[in-house]
């Protein structure tokens, strides 16, 4: 995938296939990297090189992928969703979406190391970091179940 972040640049991926799965269907971790907000601090162009639109193409894209696994999970399994952006419609908001039409999945509040991560977990059990907030990157992670 081509991250320079018009929708021109960037080709499609590989589909996804039963071979970025555990044996039995239990998990798949999806990590994208599309806009390359994370590195606000290195790489301070990409916020002029990026437009609205852009972001929301990414953001609809995403969702495809994300889609496109959770076919490929079993019922009690999970998808490890992670965008290395601080991009609230690259993270947060594709997961709300994801979850809005998918009522068979949600996402997993009760993670084990919840004490650990303190902080950079939100109320709905979410990972994200940003920049501004501790000097780290921007990311953003959930942990989805399929009920």
């Amino acid at each position: 995938m081509t991250t320079r972040g018009s929708k021109s640049e960037a080709r499609a991926p590989r589909a996804l296939t039963p071979a970025g799965l555990d044996a039995r269907g239990r998990a798949i971790a999806l990590d994208r990297n599309f806009t390359g907000l994370r590195h606000a601090r290195e790489l301070a162009e990409n916020r002029w090189r990026l437009n609205p639109d852009d972001i929301d193409w990414m953001a609809a894209f995403e969702l495809e992928l994300l889609e496109s696994a959770a076919t490929l999970v079993r019922r009690g399994g999970a998808i490890v969703y992670v965008v290395r952006s601080a991009a609230p419609l690259e993270g947060k908001g594709v997961v709300d979406r994801f979850v809005a039409s998918h009522r068979d999945s949600s996402i997993d509040r009760n993670l084990p190391m919840r004490k650990m991560l303190g902080d950079i977990l939100d109320a709905d059990g979410c990972l994200a970091t940003r920049p501004d907030r501790g000097g780290l990157d921007g990311f953003f992670a959930a942990r989805l179940i399929r009920n």
